[in-house]
């Protein structure tokens, strides 16, 4: 690890630490912008990134500080437990190969959730910290549109060299930043234009959620990937949807009228909706529609404990060479494909029930006041959230800092709809 990638791990580790709960979280969120997956340190054996230690720290600190009874462990956070085990115990059962990075993730899991869960107390916490965060995402776009215009990264001074190396569409330099690919900088970037618009329709500072907005939509632009301006553009159907609330029922048949018209229109499944959408947002649709597809076609190998990624050299056109099998850009499949069909279902029953648990705490504050809208749109924001989510894994898996990001907006979910 870089001096300079110490110093800034280690100030935020003391924040975390030691500080109220307000600036822990921002310590926890300052981590997604300016700790690379380059920087760790090795300890019997194992890379220890430097957002796991923050990790860490933040789990270390709601433990001691009691801040996360264990009387307040509610069934979907059991739930979630639940299938985190599921996944690693499984995996650990077959295969041999990648056991600590599997092990890596299930840590993080658990510590970066359960931190998060603790720290997050009060809205209005969580609304001071992203009006905070704005201040350090400036310079964050200084750096981004230095990397854009002249190919080099300065968060290379911090960990491995990271960005460019001839990583060009249409000729344009796709921008990492601090991230380990565009795409899961463009990801963060759609998910906090969800934060700033809800911001901003609160009427939390309008000016700090419109200066936040433009920086998304400038982090959008320089990574020059289709997954997040189709993430994008699900934070602004989110949206335009919350004047529309009570009539959710029949948006949802409206769907699903559509995506069925859209199966018969393509003559095709209707996960090469990707493939189509991509000749207007750009990126690889392509990848993502032929992906699903050999991924259904072999369900017989993968759906009882999963199967090495290794077997799959066959399913695409191409390889990655640090897995020396195909490139899984897709959070639902890398789940299958780690421990089977079990886990994939505990999984999408979990999501199933965020999405319930904010409808049923939007329905309960309707019938204690129903013109007070605020705490209803603080909780649409997570729903949009969450929905953004779900369209980002289609498109790419979470594989180094962004789960951060992940488990921010999910403990930030259960923990305000608690008593749904």
């Amino acid at each position: 690890m870089k001096d300079v990638g110490f110093y800034i791990l280690f100030i935020l580790i003391i924040i975390v630490l030691f500080s109220n709960r307000r600036w822990a979280l921002l310590g926890m969120l300052l981590g997604l912008l300016y700790l690379t997956t380059g920087q760790y340190v090795i300890f019997c054996g194992l890379h220890l990134h430097s957002f796991r230690l923050l990790e860490l720290a933040g789990f270390i600190r709601v433990i001691l500080r009691k801040e996360l009874p264990v009387s307040r462990i509610s069934k979907i956070d059991k739930l979630y437990i639940l299938l985190s085990v599921c996944i690693l115990l499984i995996f650990l059962l077959r295969s041999s190969e990648y056991q600590a990075y599997q092990v890596g993730l299930f840590l993080d899991a658990i510590m970066g959730y359960f931190a998060f869960k603790g720290i997050i107390e009060k809205w209005e916490d969580l609304f001071w910290c992203i009006r905070v965060f704005t201040i350090f995402i400036l310079p964050f776009m200084l750096i981004l549109l230095i990397e854009r215009f002249t190919g080099y990264n300065l968060f290379s001074e911090i960990g491995d060299k990271i960005g460019y190396d001839g990583f060009t569409r249409d000729n344009k330099i796709r921008c990492f930043g601090s991230f380990s690919h565009p795409s899961l900088l463009g990801t963060f970037g759609s998910i906090l234009l969800a934060l700033y618009i809800g911001m901003y329709l609160l009427d939390e500072n309008k000016m700090v959620s419109i200066i936040g907005v433009m920086i998304c939509l400038i982090i959008i632009y320089v990574v020059n990937s289709g997954g997040p301006i189709l993430s994008s553009i699900t934070v602004l159907i989110g949206w335009s949807l919350w004047p529309l609330r009570a009539k959710m029922k029949f948006i949802k048949i409206g769907l699903l009228g559509l995506l069925l018209s859209l199966v018969l229109y393509m003559n095709a499944p209707i996960w090469y909706i990707f493939d189509r959408i991509s000749s207007f947002t750009g990126g690889s649709g392509w990848h993502r529609s032929k992906l699903l597809d050999v991924f259904l076609e072999n369900i017989d190998r993968w759906w009882l404990m999963g199967m090495s990624i290794k077997d799959t050299t066959e399913w695409l056109p191409y390889i990655l060479d640090e897995t020396g099998g195909a490139d899984i850009t897709n959070q639902f499949v890398f789940i299958g494909i780690t421990a089977g069909i079990f886990p994939l279902i505990l999984f999408l029953i979990l999501l199933s029930f965020g999405f319930a648990r904010i409808g049923n705490s939007i329905l309960k504050y309707q019938s204690i006041n129903s013109n007070d809208t605020k705490m209803k749109l603080a909780l649409w924001t997570l729903g949009v959230i969450l929905a953004t989510n779900i369209v980002s894994w289609f498109g790419i898996s979470y594989f180094d800092k962004t789960k951060l990001l992940w488990f921010f907006s999910w403990a930030a979910l259960t923990k305000f709809t608690e008593d749904a």
